[in-house]
This record gives structure tokens, sequence and C-alpha cells, in this order.
């Protein structure tokens, strides 16, 4: 019988590896009126994205999607560009170089 905590372990490296493959992205659109951008936005929420912010004046929406869905994102009518955040990882100070 697995004990509470082996349980927990699997749970949380569950979730880790589900957010691993989770990229934040910001997508670029182009159309003349910022009312538009609200559309874009739900057809790429119906492909996979996670909206998190529609920026109308700017033209740009952000959100999270799963690593596979990135590229299906830039076939959707309107969007000039998808852009994957970057994050870097610095080891500890007082880890030799």
């Amino acid at each position: 019988m697995l004990g509470q905590d082996w349980c927990r372990h699997l749970e949380r490296e569950h979730l880790e590896v589900a957010v691993a493959h989770q990229r934040k992205v910001i997508i670029s659109v182009d159309t003349d009126e910022p009312e538009a951008v609200s559309g874009i936005a739900a057809r790429l929420g119906a492909i996979g994205l996670e909206v998190d912010d529609i920026l109308e004046t700017l033209s740009t929406i952000t959100g999270t999607c799963d690593e596979a869905a990135v590229s299906s994102l830039q076939a959707v009518p309107g969007v000039v560009g998808v852009e994957t955040q970057r994050t870097y990882q610095l080891p500890p100070p007082d880890e030799p170089q």
C-alpha cells in the first residue's frame, strides 16, 4: 500500500511535468480595428491558448499554451507573430563556475 507522502510526490511530479510543457506566449496581431483583437483572442482560445491578457490598443495578446500548440497559433488569421517567453536559471552563488 502506498503512503500518502508517496502519492503527493507523484501528484507534484506530474504537475511539474505538465507545467514544463506549457509556454507563456506574446502574440502580435494585425488589425485596423482594436476591437477585432478580442475576436482573434477567442479563436486562439479555441485552439488551446489560455488567454491571460488582451491589449487591444497594442494589438497584442498574452497567454499560456501547450508547447505543441505554439506553431498552430501562428496559423490563425490576423496573427503576425508568436514569441515564447524565455527563462534563464543562474546557478546558486556558492556553486563553482
